[in-house]
């Protein structure tokens, strides 16, 4: 379409045909107000200052060598160039408005940007409440010195001391040598080195033995009198120990010491835990557990010998007997003998050597034996008391309850026969349980009386 004659704006003439004769740079006044969406795409504006108060809004990218002001400025994405290269921030997915205040002023070098958790950010230097707790054991390199609870070192040896290196900031690593001892210089620095004061232990270590030559041991007690001295002042036994747990049969232990009575009661022996249910118990005891022999000796002399089947040997060391002596003994109480049948020809209850001995053959029956195998006398306390010569009714018998059927003075087979004594001072014959005659203090005798007048 043509245009009249005539000038445009300033900026184009035309002719009488609408030809264009002549024209000028646009001024921005020439150029109208864009009011509808969409008028503006691509590179359309590209130098110069966008101002107003009409926000820029856009789908697409805004990009200017220059500066944008304004307000507000709404993006996903913000990228600030420097030549080809640039920095890019990107909003993430959000729920809601999230908002940042930057700090009125640049904060000191080393400082770090924190929030006050409303969005307010700033300057400062971290403090111990900004790091949260941390397991140990994400802790898996460096080293963590003295001052937070660590040792200052990397590694050290094994069966070391730890101890200050003097600087309080890290520990160093002490293994000493055998037979050394953890010593302090006058600085208070620790080093190994030897005992040279006297008051160190005098223990000597080898292997997995430790030993003294020299002085006493004491347990609860001080001034030790002994190689090994145990004290205990309290109202309870004090003991020594053994004990084997794995003994045969089942655990077995001895104490030795003394126990708590008025007495001070000396104790040998202890609580014994053997197959042998005789021997369990709380006891006094010495125990010999094997089939072997027990001997007490004194002046290096066997004096006393228990032998393997419970023979009892004082003077020999080979008793056939429960107990044997061999030798002389005295003793002012009983010798206790069992009860009825104990003692044979053979075996006698009490023999002296060996043709002469004591037997207990029956109920209140006893019998001596000299010089041979038959018995000379017999007691027997149930009807004649003695008898002489061969059994219980004997050769000649004596009774110490005489009566006329069992006079005082008797035969073998034949005991109302004898002699009695039926009043003081008088003398009777019996026969057949019957006094016959008498003879009284005077010489009288009397024949079919009991008052003769005449010799």
């Amino acid at each position: 379409m043509l245009g009249q004659l005539g000038t445009y704006s300033g900026a184009l003439t035309t002719d009488a045909k609408g030809r264009v004769t002549s024209g000028a740079a646009l001024s921005e006044a020439d150029i109208p107000t864009l009011s509808t969406a969409g008028k503006v795409s691509g590179s359309a504006i590209n130098a110069g200052t966008i101002g107003g108060s009409t926000a820029i809004s856009s789908s697409g990218n805004l990009v200017t060598t220059g500066t944008v002001q304004g307000s507000t400025v709404s993006t996903s994405s913000l990228r600030i160039y420097n030549g080809a290269n640039y920095v890019q921030m990107t909003a993430p997915v959000l729920g809601g408005i999230l908002n940042f205040t930057l700090p009125a002023a640049d904060g000191a070098a080393g400082t770090l940007m924190k929030t006050n958790g409303a969005g307010q950010l700033s300057f400062g230097s971290l403090a111990a409440t900004d790091i949260p707790s941390l397991d140990a054991a994400k802790i898996t390199t460096g080293v963590l010195p003295i001052a937070r609870g660590g040792t200052g070192l990397g590694s050290y040896g094994n069966n070391s001391v730890l101890v200050s290196n003097g600087t309080g900031s890290a520990l160093s690593s002490l293994n000493c040598a055998l037979g050394e001892i953890i010593k302090f210089d006058v600085s208070g620095f620790a080093g190994c080195g030897t005992d040279s004061s006297g008051s160190g232990s005098q223990w000597t270590t080898t292997g997995s033995d430790i030993y003294f030559n020299t002085g006493n041991v004491g347990i609860g007690i001080t001034n030790p009198s002994e190689l090994l001295h145990l004290r205990k002042d309290s109202a309870s036994q004090t003991y020594l120990r053994v004990e084997n747990s794995f003994a045969s049969g089942g655990s077995a232990s001895a104490r030795f010491g003394v126990k708590t009575n008025a007495a001070g009661e000396a104790y040998f022996g202890g609580w014994v835990t053997t197959a042998a249910a005789s021997l369990r118990g709380n006891y006094g005891i010495i125990v010999n557990g094997g089939n072997n022999n027990l001997l007490l000796g004194t002046n290096n002399q066997a004096r006393v010998l228990i032998d393997n089947m419970g023979n009892v040997g004082i003077g020999t060391t080979t008793p056939s007997y429960k107990l044997q002596v061999d030798g002389a003994f005295n003793t002012s109480e009983r010798i206790v003998v069992g009860g009825s049948g104990y003692g044979t020809a053979g075996a006698p209850a009490i023999a002296i050597g060996t043709t002469n001995r004591l037997n207990l053959d029956s109920a209140n029956v006893m019998s001596f034996v000299a010089g041979g195998s038959a018995a000379q006398i017999f007691l027997n306390a149930s009807t004649s008391p003695a008898s002489f010569n061969g059994s219980d009714s004997g050769t000649f018998r004596l009774s110490l309850t005489p009566t006329n059927s069992n006079p005082a003075y008797s035969f073998k087979d034949d005991n109302n026969t004898g002699l009695q004594n039926p009043v003081a001072d008088v003398i009777s014959i019996v026969t057949g349980g019957s006094e016959r005659a008498r003879v009284d203090a005077a010489g009288n005798v009397g024949i079919g009386t009991t008052a003769p007048r005449q010799l």
